[in-house]
């Protein structure tokens, strides 16, 4: 395996992903996040927690919520 194959990402990150795709659940990446009402987790500072919450587990949804008020 080539050196480059040990990171975080691929030990970690991507087999993640593809189990939350098997669960039918969707991502989001939030390396390049955008803020406001219309951002990536509709959060307006870095400084705002998020979490998830999540749906009823036949239809595996799961939505994010602040769980952080100001």
């Amino acid at each position: 395996m080539p050196a480059h194959a040990y990171t975080e990402d691929q030990l970690v990150e991507q087999p993640a992903i593809g189990l939350f795709a098997e669960l039918c659940w969707t991502t989001v990446s939030a390396l390049e996040e955008t803020f406001g009402t219309t951002g990536t987790l509709l959060r307006e500072t870095k400084g705002e927690v998020e979490g998830l919450t999540y749906g009823p587990a036949v239809t595996g949804n799961m939505e994010i919520r602040n769980l952080v008020q100001p």
